[in-house]
């Protein structure tokens, strides 16, 4: 069973890479959870675990409704989605202003990041980017969340803004990490990098033309992987966040 909202939600639909949020929905005193969420042009679609009692659903219609999101697993695709900007920042000074991203995609359990690089990474690099990361979580930068609009956000930081792809519309929600990044970006983020917490690289496996980047975090029992694009070659990036900044 699923429910539509035309006009706003708090939950966070399958958008941009990022999973959805769950939780749950009261309608007239019974609680059901919310098992998935999509968006559906300008709507909102709330996936229930079971049907609505009464079979008209226009007596639905108008409704108060309370909702409840899992607060966890948001916190969780929250750092995970601002990670991939802070390490996306990080290739980018590292290797030369030419990395751009291919594709990204952020859930409870992992995530990765694809950009384009000329060839493989060598051990420096890697170490280099692990570094900045690191450098930019541990200087707790501020990260502000506004819509601008569309021409002025261009004239301001360029075509970098599109990191993910041609936004479509007048106005733009951006991102901005301060000095360090800014993306047109819809997804869910943390207020300050140093609440994404500690990344360390472990190992380097070559897999043809993709470097993934995996981050292991034991205090939530969840890993991340990051998957850097390279136009030449492949290789696997293991990394393990052993420190949590709250």
């Amino acid at each position: 069973m699923c429910i539509r909202d035309r006009d706003r939600s708090a939950y966070y639909p399958t958008s941009g890479g990022q999973a959805h949020d769950i939780g749950t929905i009261e309608i007239e005193g019974e609680v059901y959870n919310v098992s998935s969420c999509e968006k559906v042009g300008k709507c909102v679609l709330h996936i229930l675990d079971r049907p609505l009692p009464n079979p008209d659903n226009s007596f639905y219609v108008g409704k108060k409704v309370v909702g409840q999101i899992d607060e966890g697993r948001r916190r969780q695709l929250r750092c995970h989605h601002t990670a991939t900007h802070i390490v996306f920042a990080a290739c980018r000074k590292v290797l030369g202003p030419h990395v751009w991203q291919n594709g990204a995609k952020k859930t409870t359990d992992q995530a990765h990041l694809d950009i384009t690089h000329f060839t493989s990474l060598s051990k420096q690099e890697e170490k280099e980017i692990e570094n900045e990361a690191n450098k930019i979580i541990l200087s707790a930068k501020q990260i502000h969340k506004s819509f601008m609009d569309k021409a002025q956000a261009e004239k301001d930081y360029g075509f970098r803004l599109y990191q993910g792809g041609i936004v479509p519309g007048n106005e733009l929600r951006v991102v901005n990490i301060v000095d360090t990044d800014v993306e047109a970006c819809c997804g869910t983020h943390c207020d300050n990098t140093s609440e994404v917490g500690w990344v360390k690289m472990l190992r380097t496996n070559r897999i043809q033309d993709l470097s993934l980047i995996h981050i292991s975090e034991p205090t939530r029992q969840a890993e991340i992987s990051y998957a850097v694009f390279c136009l030449k070659k492949k290789k696997i990036i293991n990394i393990s966040e052993t420190t949590r900044l709250l």
